[in-house]
């Protein structure tokens, strides 16, 4: 089967750690997934390996080794990709690599293959923004969110491509905003902002308008909602903190 390494598009980076009692010289390393998703009913991914790069890479042992739907991985909830024992040093980047069976089932049932385009076949090094020193016996805890709506590209013929738009960050110190926002006929797609233009995370409401934006380092944040109905609306000064749930008023966009 032929592998296609895939660019992971970092946009943030802490890291959290726990005592480890392995006491074999070792760290150990989990390596969590998310989404915030697009306007698909699934994405199925097929991931073949994860590896991160201390002073040289190191390949992590999957956890799902068979393809999986990412769009069952929204508003908080995680899926334990990889997990392994890391060297002490200095991590600095990620890597993620893919198999062909990658798919894509739209809203009105049809399914497509979702090609990754030739030009990332060789891959890309992403420097974790944040260089972090993994030390012994400690437990450390990566999230990568898959952007869906911005991953996946229709080309002129009608095909799809996959060209990932991933956050990644280390766990410990981030924070998450949850509320709702109405009516629940209508998908409203969530946007956490700062310094006017930066969208740091993302969410869709659930059927019950229900969403969770996680991953988000502690800053004032604005909130923009735009609504399957067309309407949309911003709520300023939204103040998230460290290890911290922050509930936002409910939002009525009738």
């Amino acid at each position: 089967m032929k592998k296609v390494l895939l660019a992971l598009m970092i946009t943030s980076s802490m890291i959290a750690c726990k005592n480890d009692d392995s006491g074999d010289g070792s760290a150990s390393m989990k390596v969590y997934i998310t989404d915030a998703p697009g306007d698909y009913e699934h994405i199925y991914l097929e991931v073949v390996e994860v590896a991160l790069n201390n002073g040289g890479w190191q390949t992590m042992t999957l956890t799902q080794p068979d393809t999986f739907d990412i769009l069952e991985y929204t508003n908080g909830d995680q899926l334990l990709l990889a997990e392994g024992d890391l060297d002490p040093g200095t991590t600095k980047e990620i890597r993620l690599v893919l198999g062909a069976n990658n798919s894509i089932v739209l809203k009105d049932g049809s399914s497509y293959e979702l090609k990754v385009p030739s030009g990332q076949s060789s891959g890309l090094k992403i420097k974790l923004n944040v260089d972090k020193n993994v030390q012994a016996g400690q437990t450390y805890y990566v999230v990568l969110d898959f952007d869906a709506a911005k991953s996946v590209v229709k080309t002129g013929n009608g095909k799809y491509q996959l060209k990932p738009v991933i956050r990644g960050y280390w766990d410990e110190g981030m924070g998450a905003a949850e509320g709702y926002a109405l009516p629940t006929s209508n998908q409203v797609s969530i946007h956490a902002i700062v310094n006017g233009s930066d969208t740091i995370g993302s969410a869709l409401t659930d059927p019950d308008g229900y969403y969770k934006v996680s991953g988000l380092p502690q800053a004032n944040y604005s909130f923009y909602y735009l609504s399957s109905a067309g309407n949309d609306t911003l709520i300023p000064g939204v103040q998230v903190m460290q290890n911290q749930t922050t509930v936002v008023d409910t939002v009525n966009l009738n």
